[in-house]
């Protein structure tokens, strides 16, 4: 079991918190042409750092004009897939699709497409892939410091789930997501 972090807009984050479970997508878009893309295919995402889910955060609050925040709560991923700079997204993408197509012929379509909706494609293929192989997520070390989840049974993986703190992304201007973070916990500590 770890504990993990997504960033969301405040409203939704206690709707989640409510009912104890995600109802949206992970495929968003955002101001400025940002994109959370739904790489490995449909699933929660999430971080294992509260500064990495408090841009996330940000990018929500921003576009749904409200407050952000960071929740956490414990992942338990049985048979997650290991990725790692030795096996990667792109070498991930290359089994799942020779699995996908053991002859080769890809669809004519597959990329003609446009950028996202191929993202979408390969990655169902992907987590299609992942699932006949019986893994049931994800743990991705993107670099020595950031680690990404993906869980694909969230109504069983996700538990406890919790807002860590909020705030107001104009508040970014004067301190750092660890000093807003700060702050959240000492003047909530006793409630």
């Amino acid at each position: 079991m770890s504990t993990v972090y997504r960033g969301i807009a405040f409203n939704e984050a206690l709707h989640v918190v409510n009912k104890q479970q995600y109802e949206r997508e992970e495929r968003r878009y955002f101001l400025d042409g940002v994109v959370a893309k739904a790489v490995f295919g449909e699933g929660i995402y999430l971080v294992h750092d509260t500064d990495m889910a408090a841009q996330y955060a940000f990018c929500h609050a921003e576009t749904e004009n409200d407050f952000a925040a960071v929740i956490s709560q414990q992942l338990t991923l049985d048979n997650p897939m290991i990725l790692h700079r030795d096996y990667n997204e792109a070498d991930l993408r290359k089994d799942a699709l020779e699995w996908k197509y053991p002859d080769g012929n890809l669809p004519d379509n597959m990329w003609q497409t446009e950028p996202m909706l191929r993202v979408e494609k390969t990655g169902a293929i992907m987590r299609e892939y992942l699932l006949h192989m019986k893994y049931d997520g994800i743990k991705y070390h993107v670099n020595n410091e950031f680690i990404y989840y993906i869980s694909y049974f969230p109504c069983t993986q996700i538990s406890d789930i919790r807002i860590d703190f909020i705030f107001d992304i104009h508040d970014l201007k004067n301190a750092s997501v660890q000093v807003l973070r700060e702050r959240y916990k000492l003047k909530n500590q006793y409630l």
